[in-house]
């Protein structure tokens, strides 16, 4: 088994970092606000805090896991389980979906027959990460 950390650049980190300074923020703000009530500066700081938390938990808690049968993205409290042999292709990809990546340079891991995800490897790790796939599914054609 082996676990890979996640490429992260800056424009993911000024917008997940910038989103929870600014929640912080306007939370502080509408707390002082005497318009707002308890109830409502208590569900403002419950939705603020729960999309802080998310938002720290994917930034935080990224990772892949490649082990003898299975690529496992974690990213946050989402998982995803990709059995190996239903690798076809590996190749580079720019983008700025909505994924487990945490980089605009990215791999794009197409599996199943039309299924695809977005991960962000470290390019120091690009190497070993190929290697295993290879090693464990010999038909997956990758484009370095």
């Amino acid at each position: 088994m082996m676990k890979f950390k996640p490429r992260k650049d800056k424009t993911y980190g000024v917008l997940i970092w910038g989103c929870v300074v600014g929640l912080l923020v306007l939370s502080a703000l509408l707390l002082r606000d005497e318009e707002v009530g308890l109830a409502g500066s208590f569900v403002i700081l419950a939705i603020h805090g729960i999309v802080i938390i998310f938002l720290l938990w994917a930034w935080f808690g990224t990772y892949y896991i490649v082990n003898e049968e299975h690529l496992i993205i974690r990213s946050g409290p989402i998982q995803k389980k990709i059995p190996l042999a239903s690798i076809k292709k590996v190749s580079s990809a720019k983008s700025i979906l909505a994924s487990s990546a945490l980089s605009v340079s990215r791999l794009e891991i197409q599996y199943n027959r039309y299924d695809f995800v977005h991960i962000s490897l470290k390019k120091s790790d690009q190497p070993l990460f190929f290697r295993l796939l290879r090693e464990r599914n010999p038909q997956v054609h990758i484009v370095e």
